[in-house]
């Protein structure tokens, strides 16, 4: 099974290597927690505490003006003191972040039975069976509202009007109406003549059966395996 092309590692991810690859993720992100809490926790939050920063009264080198500590303040302070430090803390914490969620997907995948390519095509398969079984639903709401329609019409026979054309002919309403339909099935006809090349495939409405599902999905612990 191919998983995905990693340009970090420059090589495919398929089936063979997919542990190691679950396994060097599970690394970096562990080393960017790692590095994140000595930078971030006992370095620049040790060095908080020891020198009390928040109670210190910090002043402006040029001006001389004295400001209380604030949390904007002290950051300003370390980050200027421990420049190089705060850079990889900062660089260790946004890739803990993308690398986590990375990681917790994979494992999520894997524990499905898929890849990255299948679960794309997947969403792509469950789309289009969402969307034919509404058309499906739509098109039978729409029938029954039809069937209702020409059941009350048919009810309505009981009753006719009589008129007179020009050449004094009785004509009954029931008369008019059939002229009228034929002649907008001749038009119909004529629309239906210009637009052959239309693609039927697009019109045809059926019911797409049931939901597919992943037959190779034998379980959390399976999966695994």
């Amino acid at each position: 099974k191919f998983d995905h092309y990693c340009g970090w590692i420059q090589n495919p991810v398929g089936e063979r290597n997919y542990r190691w690859f679950l396994l060097f993720l599970l690394i970096q992100v562990g080393m960017c927690l790692y590095g994140s809490y000595v930078l971030g926790y006992l370095l620049l939050v040790h060095e908080v505490q020891k020198y009390n920063l928040y109670g210190r009264t910090f002043f402006h080198r040029v001006t001389g003006e004295e400001f209380p500590a604030t949390t904007k303040i002290v950051l300003q302070y370390l980050f200027h003191k421990y420049q190089l430090q705060s850079c990889v803390f900062l660089l260790l914490g946004i890739a803990s972040l993308t690398l986590l969620p990375f990681l917790l997907w994979h494992c999520y995948i894997a524990s499905c039975g898929t890849t990255t390519n299948e679960s794309v095509k997947w969403k792509q398969v469950h789309k289009w069976y969402n969307i034919e079984l509404q058309r499906y639903h739509e098109n039978e709401y729409n029938n029954t509202k039809e069937d209702n329609s020409s059941n009350k019409n048919d009810g309505d026979d009981d009753y006719v009007m009589i008129t007179k054309d020009n050449n004094d002919n009785t004509i009954t309403a029931k008369d008019t109406a059939e002229r009228m339909t034929n002649t907008t099935l001749v038009r119909d006809d004529a629309m239906e003549e210009e637009n052959d090349d239309n693609d039927v495939t697009s019109k045809t409405i059926f019911h797409p059966g049931p939901k597919p599902k992943n037959i190779y999905n034998y379980g959390f612990i399976q999966n695994w395996k």
